[in-house]
């Protein structure tokens, strides 16, 4: 009789627990910071007037790549050239192959405001994180207070944008 008390309390409280994630979970999905477009950003590609990619990665020295692809920017088609998963990534415009400086941090920008819909917000912060340290889960846990996580391929970034246009109503200051 007393084991099936203690094994009746033991099966209670790990009901209790499973309710309680479950009712946490749902009051996060419903008033944490919500994706506003699900589909990636598009736009037609123009053939037309396009510098070969052989030749735009010729003239920039590139001799080997890990993935090229053609991804959409906040002003046109961009030509993405990885060469390796540990280096920032290369953009180079698909008219001329002109290097644009940068482009990976203003690319984490367009992305970011992209999903969440907030095409005008301004960005407070925006921090690469390089490795997996015991850092990266801090800064995430912190989005909940100043910012979004945002992921591009393997290299994940940290922005942070105004408490508002994440969690409207849902946080003060």
């Amino acid at each position: 009789m007393r084991l099936h008390r203690a094994l009746a309390w033991v099966a209670g409280v790990v009901l209790v627990l499973w309710c309680t994630s479950g009712l946490i979970h749902t009051y996060l999905s419903l008033f944490g910071p919500q994706q506003q477009v699900f589909q990636a950003p598009q736009r037609p590609l123009q053939l037309q007037g396009m510098k070969p990619i052989a030749d735009t990665l010729r003239h920039a020295q590139i001799d080997e790549v890990s993935m090229v692809r053609i991804v959409v920017g906040e002003d046109e088609n961009l030509l993405q050239v990885t060469q390796d998963a540990g280096q920032a990534r290369r953009y180079f415009r698909l008219s001329d192959g002109l290097e644009l400086k940068d482009q990976d941090y203003k690319q984490a920008l367009f992305l970011a405001r992209h999903f969440m819909g907030l095409p005008e917000t301004p960005v407070h912060e925006v921090r690469k994180i390089s490795d997996f340290t015991g850092e990266y889960p801090r800064s995430i846990a912190c989005c909940r207070s100043t910012g979004c996580p945002l992921t591009m391929g393997t290299t994940p970034w940290f922005l942070s944008i105004p408490k508002q246009a994440c969690w409207p109503g849902s946080i003060t200051d």
